[in-house]
């Protein structure tokens, strides 16, 4: 030991004096000086650096030093002294050495809280963060998670396009039946089986069909639909009773609803001979019902027919609504009332038979049988339609991966094409893992569905903000750099000229190379972090997963930030790390104190609603109070989305964030009430 310190006796260290040797007992093997200057790095505030006499025992595991971040281990030195010593909870609100719990102050105009937020940092390449991430929402079930997305990133926890799901559900905005006004609306629906914002897989229009085809009534039944526009959200279906879900995957019970402006059924309605007449007879159990009545209803129904052109299908229908009417009236059950036509194709009166069945009758029974020859066809999408569907789908990814339309500034495009440029090379290296971009994100929203969380807030600053903030600063970073660069360039071309050099370089030749030195230059500082990102993807996964967990376990009080090697590398661009890190970290600091307090709306948000007492949908909104600039504009994916309330009551929230803005965010905590969103959204 290279100095003299005093450990805090409270967490039962004992004196540690210069010249002790140390022995590890009990400990993980592995390289001895990362044990010594990692493990032992910190001890009641003060630096320990451990001799080269540390022997590491108890244990042969071949395993990285990092592992001890969460373990706690004795040591012993030459007087027999026993040292406890802990490298977890070096932060005193840190549950873990990735989990911190922050406590809620309310506001004194907000209303009293005793919410706790849990921050969980993790890494985006990360097969580990992604089980860490389950792990987190089924350890706490909180009321409220939220995620490091925003309005402009919400694609990512949506279904890749290139890969859809065989089981595919929709859902639309509008649902009808066309071509039949025998019957209303709604029975038809309810017969088909949609409902405005329902799901329904291909099997389930498909039995739709089925249905109105068993009614009688038609010939010919046909599925409509109309492709929703690039605004029109996807939801996401829930099923407790078939959840099921692996580390990575959710296996069965989670699923993403496609949008559709419209779904219904064109229908051509069954030809049958004019009505000739209609004739009754009444079953023993039935004929509690008034004769009379009965009478009555069938001479009006001919007469109908006969003056107002009605057709056979038509007055069938109506005649049987008003049977109902009468069973109804006498005390019967309308649902269990059978009504069946004879004669229907004949040309002879038509014979209707009334009686009360044992059971509830089907939705689609009418009484009419089926046509002998019925077609149906099932083409969810025309050619029409498939050009408007790719036309929305590369809008979409227009404006939603790439974070809305850039604008034309030097500076934005320059923030946009580096942010593309990172994006691409930090996806690869988490392919390399089996992890899709965004996987934590959809992991965060199919397990807060199994847990009973009712809304999963988009707690990020707007990309495209962050981007054109970003472009800004490293374009405003660099040039000083560049101008220096290409000006040492210059005045040495000139001098070398004006000295009268045996070869001099001619004057416009000095300056187009001060030009090519800016131009490489400028180059050479902006692919820093490229390069960094790259070189990490190039690793092997062991090394990628092992090197992202080493820096997780690390305590949090031991750095300013989690910075994972490769990951992060883009904070190293001149002037990028308070847009991307600090900026940010306060937004979400913000939009948490926001969710914790449930007083304002400061976060797009997934809000479930349940259908039954087992599935529901985790649906996509906005709120009233949220800020324009966080809120999709016209034109971008949920636009037009309804709006929600913030919950109150809440006990816990859940942020689940990138690693390096943890830090940030337990900084920004105690002026979180303070903090001026609209300043962070300013372009």
């Amino acid at each position: 030991v290279n100095e003299e310190c005093n450990p805090n006796p409270g967490m039962g260290f004992g004196r540690v004096t210069r010249g002790d040797e140390i022995r590890m007992d009990g400990g993980w093997g592995g390289d001895v000086r990362p044990i010594g200057s990692d493990a032992m790095r910190k001890c009641g505030g003060r630096q320990m650096v451990c001799p080269r006499k540390i022997h590491p025992t108890g244990t042969s595991h071949p395993t990285h030093a990092m592992k001890l971040a969460n373990a706690t281990w004795t040591t012993t030195c030459k007087r027999r002294k026993k040292i406890r010593c802990s490298a977890g909870n070096a932060h005193p609100n840190q549950e873990t050495n990735h989990e911190v719990v922050l406590h809620v102050k309310s506001n004194p105009n907000d209303p009293p809280s005793n919410a706790k937020v849990v921050l969980l940092g993790i890494a985006h390449v990360s097969a580990e963060s992604v089980r860490a991430t389950r792990n987190a929402v089924r350890k706490y079930k909180p009321d409220v998670v939220l995620v490091e997305l925003c309005k402009d990133r919400v694609q990512l926890v949506m279904d890749d396009p290139k890969e859809p799901d065989p089981r595919s559900k929709w859902y639309a905005k509008e649902t009808k039946v066309e071509g039949f006004h025998g019957l209303e609306q709604e029975t038809l629906l309810e017969i088909a089986g949609i409902a405005p914002g329902r799901g329904v897989t291909r099997e389930d229009i498909e039995t739709g069909i089925k249905m109105l085809v068993a009614t009688g009534c038609f010939d010919q039944v046909v599925p409509i639909t109309e492709p929703a526009d690039a605004e029109q959200m996807p939801t996401f279906y829930f099923d407790a009773q078939s959840y099921s879900a692996t580390d990575l995957t959710c296996e069965e019970g989670f699923q993403q609803v496609n949008p559709l402006q419209c779904l219904g059924y064109r229908v051509k309605e069954r030809s049958l001979p004019p009505l000739g007449g209609l004739e009754y007879e009444i079953d023993p159990s039935a004929t509690r019902m008034d004769e009379s009545k009965i009478k009555l209803c069938l001479k009006q129904t001919a007469e109908q027919a006969l003056n107002d052109n009605t057709t056979t299908v038509q007055a069938c229908c109506l005649l049987r609504k008003e049977l109902l009417h009468l069973a109804s009236q006498a005390g019967l059950d309308p649902d269990r009332i059978c009504t069946d036509f004879h004669n229907l194709e004949n040309n002879k009166p038509v014979l209707v038979h009334i009686s009360v069945s044992e059971a509830a009758l089907p939705k689609a029974y009418t009484g009419m049988g089926s046509s002998a020859d019925v077609s149906f066809a099932l083409r969810m999408t025309s050619e029409r339609q498939k050009a408007d569907t790719q036309d929305r789908s590369s809008k979409k990814t227009r404006a939603t991966r790439g974070g809305g339309a850039p604008s034309s500034t030097p500076a934005s495009l320059l923030g946009d094409a580096l942010s593309r440029s990172y994006g691409a090379v930090q996806a690869s290296a988490g392919e390399k893992l089996g992890v899709q971009p965004g996987a934590a994100w959809r992991a965060a929203l199919e397990e807060a569905a199994a847990c009973g969380v009712k809304q999963v807030h988009l707690g990020d600053r707007p990309v495209s903000i962050t981007k054109a903030r970003m472009g800004a600063a490293i374009w405003a970073g660099t040039q000083p750099k560049l101008a220096g660069l290409a000006g040492i360039c210059s005045a040495a071309s000139v001098a070398a000229a004006v000295a009268g050099d045996a070869s001099p370089i001619p004057l416009g030749a000095a300056l187009g190379g001060s030009v090519a030195v800016g131009v490489l230059g400028s180059a050479w500082l902006l692919s820093g972090p490229l390069r960094e990102i790259a070189d990490f993807a190039s690793q092997d996964p062991e090394e990628i997963e092992e090197s992202v967990q080493a820096e997780l376990r690390k305590p949090l009080d031991d750095q300013e930030m989690w910075k994972l090697d490769g990951e992060d590398a883009l904070v190293e661009w001149e002037g990028a790390d308070r847009t991307i890190i600090t900026e940010r970290d306060e937004y979400m600091a913000y939009t948490l104190y926001a969710a914790a307090t449930g007083s304002l709306v400061a976060s797009p948000a997934f809000v479930y609603e349940a259908d039954s007492p087992t599935t529901g949908y985790f649906r996509y909104c906005v709120g009233e109070g949220l800020p324009e600039k966080a809120r999709p504009g016209e034109g971008e994916l949920g636009h037009g989305a309804p709006e929600y309330l913030p919950l109150t009551d809440v006990s816990t929230v859940l942020g689940i964030v990138g690693a390096a803005h943890v830090r940030g965010i337990v900084d920004a905590w105690p002026k979180v009430s303070g903090i001026d969103l609209d300043t962070l959204l300013a372009d």
